[in-house]
């Protein structure tokens, strides 16, 4: 990704409208999430106070069947509970793991 296409990004997510989500596709998401979380192999715990230092280290965790989830790391404010927030967390942190893919613009 080239520095422009960065900024161009940056800039669409910072100015840019939020989309708006009818009651019934946001009831769809959450039954969605709910089928997935309960297929997903982990062990997700919230915390205030657990962070990552990087990818790897999240890994290492996943490897072990267990996830930290912290609350800093999810917009629960689409969802009618914040559980479907950190669901959702979890289950993008667990696709960076099985794509073997970091958090950079240019990998993911």
């Amino acid at each position: 990704m080239t520095t422009s296409q960065k900024e161009t990004l940056a800039k669409l997510y910072l100015e840019g409208k939020p989309a708006e989500i009818s009651d019934e596709t946001i009831a769809q998401l959450c039954d969605w999430l709910m089928d997935e979380f309960h297929q997903l192999p982990l062990n997700l715990q919230f915390s205030d106070y657990m962070r990552y230092i990087n990818a790897e280290e999240m890994f290492a965790d996943i490897e072990q069947n267990h996830l930290w989830v912290s609350a800093d790391s999810y917009d629960s404010s689409v969802y009618p509970n914040p559980i479907y927030g950190f669901i959702f967390q979890g289950m993008h942190d667990y696709d960076h793991y099985l794509t073997h893919t970091d958090f950079s613009l240019e990998r993911g």
